[in-house]
C-alpha cells in the first residue's frame, strides 16, 4: 500500500530539480551483457537470463528525511523499466511501499509483509536513515531477513540506508550491512574508479567510460600491506558525503569471502574533518560493491543525498553521459540472479561472460550448419614481435599495460581510435617484462618480453 499525504515545499523543490535536470538522454543498450549472457560450463554454451520482472521499492525513514534525495531515487526506477523495454515490454515494473510525502516524513512506516516483498526480485531500500531503529517492527525486519538470505531475492541499498545509528536490528548490522557506520563529514569530492580486477565485471561495461582524467591511484595491497598503484586509471571526482565506516568489510573475516568490489575511491586528499584517519584504506576505500548475504545478493549505491551526487554533469555519479542509468539498471538485472538454458538460436550474438561475470570479449555465433561457435570481436591488433610495442586499426576502446613478472603494473595506455604506441623501456632494469592489450571487446592478448639493462 502507498500511502499519501501534504508534500512540503522543500520537498516539491527537490522533486521539480530532480525532474528539471532528468537523468542523461544517453542511449542505452537495452539488453547489456548484465541482463542477458553466455557461460561456457562443462563445455555447453548456457545462456542466463536476469530473473528481473519486479522491484519491490521501500521508501520511508527513522532518520534525516532526505527530500531532496528520495525523488531522485523514485524516478530513476520508475524510469528505468522503460528505457529497458525490448519490443515495447518494460524490462520490470516497481512496486513501492512509501510513507508521506514521499516517505520524508519521520516513522511514517508503511505497510507491508512477507508475501509482498516476496512478489518482487529485488528490494530498493531508498534513504532508509537509521535502518537498524527498534521503530521499524520485529515482523517488518523478519520480513526483509526471510526474503533476502532465505528467499535468495536481490537488495539494494542506497545512500541513507547505510546510515545504521541505531543498532536495534543484529541481522541489518552485523549481517546485511556490516560496516560499522560512523557518521559522514561535509560534502566534497574524491577521485572514483574501476577496481582494476573487475573492470570487464558485466555490472560496470560501460561505466566511467567518458568524462575522466587518467591519474595514479591506490588499488591493491603487496604482502606487506603497501598500497600498490596504478597509473593511468580513468577516475571520475565525485561529489559524495563519504560514509565513514568503521570496518572495511573486503579485508576482514567472516565477510571479505563474500565481496566483490567494483568501484572505489581514494580518500588521500580528503581532509580529517571530512574521512579521518582511521576510515582511510590503504589499498583505497569500498564505493560501490557486491556482498553475498546468505541466498541473496546485495549491494550498497552511496550516492542519492542530492541531485549533485546522483546526476550533475560535472561531478555527479552520472556525469551527464548515462552512467546513473546504466549502473543502476545493469546492477538490478545482477541482483535479480539468472534463470540458466541450454543455449538455442537467440543466444547468437550474445557474449561470453567467464565464471566471474567479467566479459571476456567473446561472442556466440553459429555456423551455417546451425551449430554454435565462439567469435571475437574486433580482432583488428597487432603485437610488435621484438619490443613492447603495439598497433591497432579499431576505432574504439584501446587498453593496454606493461608489468613485471609479479603482475605488477609499470606503466598503462587507454584512448579510443587507431593507435601506434611503444611502451619506454629506458630506465628498466634487465630481466621479463609482459604487456597486455586490450582493443573494443576482443579477449586481450599478453605477450612476453625479454628486456636488456641497455634496452631490448
Amino acid at each position: 500500500m502507498t500511502l499519501k499525504g501534504d508534500i512540503s515545499n522543500r520537498f516539491f523543490i527537490g522533486l521539480s530539480l530532480a525532474a528539471a535536470v532528468g537523468f542523461s538522454q544517453t542511449t542505452l543498450n537495452t539488453n547489456p551483457a548484465a541482463r542477458t549472457h553466455v557461460k561456457v560450463e562443462d563445455g555447453k554454451n548456457i545462456k542466463y537470463t536476469s530473473k528481473l520482472k519486479k522491484i519491490i521499492h521501500l521508501n520511508f525513514t527513522m532518520g534525516f528525511h532526505h527530500n531532496e534525495g528520495k525523488p531522485i531515487i523514485t524516478k530513476a526506477l520508475n524510469e528505468l523499466g522503460k528505457k529497458y523495454a525490448v519490443g515495447g515490454v518494460d524490462a520490470f515494473t516497481v512496486t513501492s511501499f512509501t510513507g508521506t510525502n514521499n516517505g520524508t516524513t519521520v516513522d511514517n512506516i508503511p505497510n507491508f509483509t512477507a508475501a509482498d516483498l516476496a512478489a518482487g526480485d529485488v528490494i530498493v531500500a531508498n534513504n532508509i536513515s537509521q535502518f537498524g531503529s527498534e521503530k521499524l517492527d520485529n515482523t517488518k525486519k523478519q520480513a526483509i531477513q526471510k526474503t533476502v538470505e532465505t528467499d535468495g531475492k536481490g537488495y539494494l541499498g542506497i545512500h541513507g540506508s547505510g546510515d545504521n545509528e541505531r543498532t536495534n536490528w543484529p541481522w541489518y548490522t552485523n549481517t546485511l550491512h556490516p560496516v560499522t557506520y560512523q557518521g559522514h563529514g561535509d560534502q566534497t569530492t574524491a577521485p572514483v574508479y574501476k577496481h582494476l580486477a573487475e573492470e570487464k565485471n558485466i555490472i560496470l561495461d560501460g561505466i566511467l567510460a567518458t568524462k575522466t582524467t587518467l591519474a595514479t591511484v591506490p588499488n591493491e595491497l603487496d604482502a606487506a600491506g603497501t598500497a600498490v598503484l596504478a597509473s593511468n586509471v580513468p577516475t571520475r571526482q565525485m561529489y559524495n558525503e563519504w560514509y565513514r565506516f568503521g570496518r572495511d568489510i573486503s579485508r576482514v573475516d567472516p565477510y571479505k569471502a563474500n565481496v566483490t568490489i567494483l568501484l572505489k575511491y581514494d580518500p588521500k586528499n580528503l581532509s580529517t574533518p571530512v574521512l579521518g584517519n582511521q576510515y582511510r584504506r590503504t589499498g583505497g576505500n569500498l564505493y560501490t560493491y557486491l556482498f553475498k548475504v546468505g541466498s541473496g545478493m546485495t549491494s550498497f549505491f552511496p550516492p542519492g543525498h542530492n541531485n549533485r551526487e546522483t546526476l550533475d554533469a560535472t561531478d555527479g555519479f552520472d556525469g551527464g553521459v548515462g552512467d546513473m542509468d546504466r549502473y543502476l539498471g545493469q546492477l538490478l538485472f545482477f541482483l535479480a540472479g539468472y534463470d540458466k538454458a541450454d543455449c538455442d538460436q537467440s543466444c547468437a550474438g550474445l557474449p561470453i561472460v567467464d565464471a566471474n561475470n567479467r566479459l571476456t570479449g567473446q561472442v556466440v555465433t553459429t555456423t551455417s550448419t546451425g551449430a554454435f561457435a565462439l567469435g571475437t570481436l574486433n580482432p583488428k591488433l597487432i603485437l610488435n614481435e621484438g619490443r613492447p610495442a603495439f598497433s591497432s586499426t579499431f576505432d574504439g576502446k584501446f587498453e593496454a599495460v606493461l608489468m613485471d613478472m609479479a603482475g605488477r603494473v609499470l606503466d598503462r595506455k587507454s584512448g579510443m581510435g587507431h593507435v601506434n604506441h611503444e611502451f619506454n623501456v629506458s630506465k628498466l632494469k634487465a630481466g621479463v617484462y609482459y604487456m597486455k592489450v586490450k582493443v573494443g571487446e576482443s579477449a586481450a592478448q599478453t605477450k612476453r618480453y625479454a628486456i636488456a639493462s641497455t634496452g631490448i
